[in-house]
């Protein structure tokens, strides 16, 4: 009984929070990334994570380079690898690219990132996040080669596996874009990508987390693809002013994350598009492995 009285409760808050995301999208006619799935592209495309993986797999990557549009992401602009590639999508989804509470280490990382952003000789398309959109568009607007386009975190908090991916499958939200990967596939989705293909996707944080046993401070040691990111080695200092998040909220994060790659795995069969784990090292369990 009390089993049964759960499920119910689920599914009754779950209708409600399904009916206010359609009277959202009612009121805003915001309907217009339903037409974009149905336009299948044919160019295979490789998204690249930061995970450290990625530091092996590189070298497989570039020497099969051709024909294949690359999505990256966050600091990539800043490795050697940039211009060889030369990317079709950069996608910018922390608001620590357009903040201004970020310490100076980090805007150094993100000054060198707009310089060799403003470098882009090739046709790019950059996506960040709808709360950046105004920032990175002025800082980026002298080059012409680079178009930006905002993606909105637009996510409802669903209970049920179900109803999630109903409401992903039919637009009445996006996926929690609580990683930059979880952003960057979807916007594969939308764009009409059928064969996606994901490097560094290492989703192995969580096991350095540490909790300063004298402060209770916690902090993360990441490894990262990136050698020279202060923002990716000083996690715990990367807005000033602003409290490190507890460990509740650490795990919390890390459990959207692979919840969120379930539901874009679930969401990428119904809408047939092959997506292929090829990261040479992963937690990723719900993507097919090559």
């Amino acid at each position: 009984m009390n089993y049964l009285f759960r499920k119910l409760s689920i599914y009754s808050a779950d209708t409600v929070v399904l009916l206010f995301a359609l009277f959202c999208k009612i009121i805003t006619l915001n309907f217009r990334l339903m037409p974009s799935i149905k336009q299948s592209k044919s160019n295979p495309i490789a998204i690249l994570g930061n995970g450290p993986s990625l530091k092996k797999d590189i070298d497989t990557i570039l020497l099969n380079k051709s024909q294949i549009d690359f999505f990256v992401v966050n600091y990539f602009a800043n490795t050697k690898f940039f211009k060889e590639l030369k990317p079709s999508h950069y996608i910018l989804i922390d608001p620590v690219f357009w903040s201004d509470q970020i310490n100076e280490n980090i805007k150094n990382d993100n000054d060198i990132l707009i310089k060799n952003l403003l470098e882009v000789d090739w046709k790019m398309e950059l996506i960040c996040g709808y709360e950046g959109y105004k920032k990175i568009t002025k800082l980026l607007a002298s080059n012409s080669n680079i178009s930006v386009k905002k993606i909105k975190n637009n996510w409802f908090d669903l209970r049920s596996k179900k109803a999630n991916i109903f409401a992903l499958r039919f637009f009445l939200i996006t996926p929690n874009f609580v990683n930059v990967l979880i952003a960057a596939i979807w916007y594969a989705f939308i764009s009409g990508r059928k064969n996606i293909k994901i490097y560094g996707a290492d989703f192995s944080s969580f096991k350095e987390l540490q909790v300063d046993q004298i402060t209770n401070r916690v902090f993360t040691s990441s490894s990262h693809f990136y050698q020279d990111s202060h923002k990716l080695s000083e996690v715990n200092e990367k807005y000033i002013g602003v409290s490190p998040k507890m460990i509740n909220i650490r795990f919390y994060q890390t459990w959207m994350a692979f919840t969120q790659m379930r539901y874009l795995a679930e969401v990428g069969k119904v809408w047939k598009v092959t997506i292929k784990n090829k990261s040479s090292f992963s937690y990723l369990d719900c993507f097919n492995r090559e």
